[in-house]
């Protein structure tokens, strides 16, 4: 009866895990894997330049993330993926890791291409950047799930597009029945 009871216990804690708001702070950062954090940087930049105009470095997606690691082994919990990438002295948009422009056209190169190069890990972190715009994620990754399938499902229909991954997404909320579209958090602004 007691393992019963155990059993129960942490199956509700995986439950409310499951549609917990997440922080994109220090210690979410520190606890994802390699793939879920470079997407997750990957959207969180695209939703900060492209929604909102925030002006980054010119730097490549894993010099960007070299320079998350140290701020994040110095701070955990303080500062949000959004705040330390304000943080960072700013010159002019990123680059992609082949030294194209980013800012070429809004959304930059996160489309179809990227989409299908990426893995299941690094799409659902792309998700979880663009929707929380390095902040606080506002829905379930349960529903950050559901909306990677849905994007599988869309690419798959049309293959020869190369759509922009938030174009898909509005799209997609577009289209869902009931639900409304909520807008993409705004970046904090950079500490004073």
């Amino acid at each position: 009866m007691l393992k019963l009871c155990a059993a129960f216990i942490a199956l509700l804690a995986v439950a409310a895990s499951l549609h917990a708001q997440i922080r994109i702070d220090g210690h979410w950062w520190n606890g994802a894997n390699p793939e879920s954090r470079r997407g997750t940087l990957n959207g969180t930049i695209d939703c900060m330049v492209s929604n909102h105009s925030a002006k980054l470095p010119t730097l490549t997606v894993p010099a960007f993330q070299e320079q998350v690691d140290v701020a994040f082994a110095q701070d955990t919990a303080g500062r949000t993926l959004a705040e330390v990438l304000l943080a960072l002295p700013k010159k002019s948009p990123p680059r992609a890791p082949g030294g194209e422009d980013y800012s070429k056209e809004k959304h930059g190169w996160f489309d179809g291409d990227y989409w299908g190069s990426a893995k299941d890990d690094e799409r659902s972190g792309f998700l979880i950047g663009y929707l929380s715009c390095g902040n606080t994620l506002p829905v379930s990754i349960s529903r950050i799930n559901e909306y990677r399938d849905t994007i599988d499902l869309w690419y798959d229909k049309h293959p020869s597009s190369n759509a922009k991954i938030a174009n898909v997404i509005a799209k997609i909320r577009q289209q869902a029945k009931g639900e409304k579209n909520p807008s993409v958090p705004s970046p904090p602004q950079k500490p004073k």
